[in-house]
């Protein structure tokens, strides 16, 4: 319960724990429309996070895929740091992660205080937040079509924390290059940065000022796309 309101989550241990204990806490973050369960459930259509429960079963990792709030729009979604959105929800879900986090770390009887989140669209850019705001919380964070926001309502970050971003070239509702967010007509669901200058924010905190490394896989005969992973630090 946060702020007199009750929150869900969905929380899954490792098979670990029964033998060697949990590692680290992975917060889940669906995108706006989405739930938690819709990240991990089986059914017809293949949730797109099943992919954690074999690695969270390896490497002794607790899952936690909560639900956000409904929006002005009825949509349920996340209160990140886009200050021009129309579609943004009223809620503490800051401090209703940052709690969901402690719980659960302290459930599992961690030996290091390990928690990272990651989350998809604007469950990304809800990821994001945690990293400007309670970097204290969060150890990295990771954001699938996601990046930072062109007028952000929160204070910019002061602390470096590692950050991953998975981002495409071609996105059109998550531009590459920055601007306007796609959704459905009639609202606007803000602006962000390019994903270039969303990794510079974090790279001048770190102190790191060009890349270590970048890696190009060959063009996919299948689908004719290719992944380009460039590391900094």
């Amino acid at each position: 319960v946060v702020g007199g309101t009750a929150r869900d989550a969905l929380v899954r241990f490792p098979a670990a724990r029964a033998t060697g204990g949990a590692t680290a806490v992975v917060l889940m973050l669906h995108g706006r429309g989405g739930s938690g369960a819709a990240l991990v459930a089986s059914g017809e259509r293949a949730a797109p996070y099943r992919a954690w429960l074999p690695i969270a079963d390896r490497e002794g990792l607790v899952l936690v895929a909560p639900d956000g709030r409904a929006g002005p729009d009825g949509t349920t979604g996340w209160n990140d740091c886009r200050g021009d959105s129309e579609v943004q929800v009223d809620a503490d879900d800051v401090g209703f992660l940052a709690q969901l986090a402690d719980t659960v770390a302290r459930e599992a009887g961690l030996a290091r205080r390990l928690v990272f989140a990651i989350g998809t669209s604007n469950g990304g850019q809800m990821a994001l937040r945690l990293a400007v705001e309670r970097p204290d919380v969060v150890t990295a964070v990771a954001g699938v079509a996601a990046a930072m926001p062109a007028r952000s309502r929160c204070a910019a970050p002061r602390r470096a924390v590692p950050v991953l971003l998975v981002n495409g070239t071609e996105d059109r509702f998550s531009p590459w290059g920055g601007g306007a967010m796609l959704g459905q007509p009639g609202a606007s669901r803000g602006t962000i940065l390019s994903s270039e200058a969303s990794i510079a924010t974090w790279t001048r905190l770190a102190g790191v000022a060009r890349p270590s490394g970048v890696v190009e896989s060959p063009r996919s005969r299948a689908v004719g796309t290719r992944v380009v992973r460039t590391t900094w630090g």
